[in-house]
C-alpha cells in the first residue's frame, strides 16, 4: 500500500509585547497610547487593540481623567493578532487632586495706599509644592508666592483671587 505524506510548516512567532506610559494628569481629557509589536507582525500581520474600560479598539484612546478617592484610574489594554497569545497591560493614570484655594487678608480696611498682607492656606491633602499666582483685582501686576503684600492706591473695593 502506498503511503503518502504532507509536510506541514509551522512558524513559531515571537510573543506579542506591549508597552505604554503611566501618565499623571489633572482633571481633563487626555490621550493614552499603547504600542505592541511581535506576534504575526513579523510575517506581515496586524495587531488589534482592545481597551476594556472604554471598549475602543485603536492603539490610542481619549479618556477624561476625573479625580476620585484613590487619585488613580486604571485602563486595561489587550493586544491580539489572532495567532499568538493575547497580551494585556494595565495603564494607570495618576490624577493630581484639585487644590482648595484658601486666602486670608490682613489689614484689609483703611485709607488709600493701604498695605494688605495676603497668605494662602493649605491647598489640601496630596498637593505637594504648590505654586501661587495672585490677582489683586485692581489691574495691577499679578504676584507670586504663598504669602505676599500688596498696596492698594485707589479708594475702591477690590476682589483678590488666587
Amino acid at each position: 500500500m502506498p503511503v503518502s505524506g504532507q509536510t506541514i510548516d509551522i512558524t513559531t512567532l515571537p510573543p506579542i509585547t506591549i508597552s505604554s506610559t503611566n501618565p499623571t494628569a489633572c482633571n481633563f481629557d487626555m490621550t493614552l497610547t499603547a504600542n505592541a509589536s511581535g506576534g504575526n507582525t513579523s510575517v506581515g500581520g496586524n495587531i488589534s487593540y482592545n481597551w476594556t474600560s472604554s471598549n475602543q479598539s485603536t492603539s490610542s484612546i481619549t479618556v477624561e481623567a476625573q479625580d476620585n478617592p484613590t487619585h488613580q484610574m486604571t485602563y486595561v489594554v489587550t493586544a491580539s493578532d489572532g495567532c499568538s497569545r493575547d497580551t494585556s497591560i494595565n495603564v494607570v493614570v495618576t490624577i493630581n487632586p484639585k487644590p482648595i484655594a484658601n486666602i486670608v487678608g490682613f489689614n484689609t480696611i483703611g485709607c488709600e495706599d493701604l498695605l494688605v498682607n495676603f497668605a494662602a492656606g493649605n491647598p489640601g491633602a496630596g498637593i505637594n509644592n504648590p505654586t501661587y499666582e495672585w490677582n489683586f483685582g485692581d489691574n495691577s501686576t499679578d504676584g507670586f508666592g504663598s504669602t505676599i503684600n500688596h498696596t492698594y492706591t485707589n479708594n475702591a473695593f477690590a476682589n483678590c483671587f488666587i
